[in-house]
């Protein structure tokens, strides 16, 4: 596998350059964990709990990652290791990976979904400009890469579900500590970047027991 010097662009195209090719969703080198749709005449994935994680094995030195992200934030994984956030608009977007640049280099790429459904501040939640469902469509490579079948080493064995609300969701786990009783400031302080269900308990049990996992959690509602 690949290094390090990841970088991952925010900023985004319509369309990625000509040139390249898409590979669907649906792809099955394409692996899915969490509780998600599929549209196999499309050739996209929706989904929407937190957690949910999409992989794939590259080679070449980029890819566009192309989704209506529904202003999610997911965490960008590069051979198992985190080297960004990526903060998504709503729409479809292709948003930029460059990898080294290295000869015959391969790369486990993650995509994990940070946030749950309808997390935003109180001015976001009056005007409905909260997070929301994201639609997978794949991801547009160069005609000199490739997309490999997952190693054997990504499939794992067990398998667990956790049914929760905001403790298992991770609301707020990033956020700054306002002690004392709930009030306008924390009220209007809430953010999307302040949460990450992968930091949350679930993910630490399921790691700890080497378990793929699926997250069904809803902050406030269960």
């Amino acid at each position: 596998m690949g290094s390090s010097s990841t970088k991952v662009s925010s900023a985004y195209v319509k369309i990625a350059p000509t040139g390249c090719q898409l590979v669907p969703a649906t792809d099955p080198r394409i692996s899915l964990c969490g509780r998600t749709c599929a549209d196999p005449i499309a050739g996209t994935v929706a989904f929407d709990w937190p957690c949910t994680n999409v992989s794939f094995c590259l080679t070449g030195n980029r890819v566009w990652i192309r989704l209506d992200g529904g202003k999610n934030h997911f965490n960008i994984l590069v051979d198992g290791q985190q080297m960004t956030v990526l903060r998504t608009s709503r729409g479809i977007r292709d948003y930029r990976l460059d990898l080294p640049d290295e000869a015959a280099a391969k790369y486990l790429i993650e995509i994990q979904k940070r946030t749950e459904n309808k997390i935003g501040n109180a001015l976001e939640a009056s005007f409905g400009t909260f997070t929301g469902p994201v639609v997978f469509y794949g991801v547009v490579i160069l005609q000199t890469s490739q997309i490999l079948e997952p190693p054997a080493a990504a499939r794992r064995p067990w398998r667990l579900e956790f049914l929760g609300d905001s403790e298992t969701s991770g609301f707020g786990n990033l956020g700054p500590s306002q002690p004392g009783t709930p009030g306008l400031r924390q009220f209007l302080s809430m953010s999307a970047r302040h949460q990450d269900a992968n930091q949350a308990w679930p993910c630490l049990v399921a790691k700890a027991l080497e378990a793929e996992y699926h997250n069904i959690s809803w902050s406030g509602i269960g």
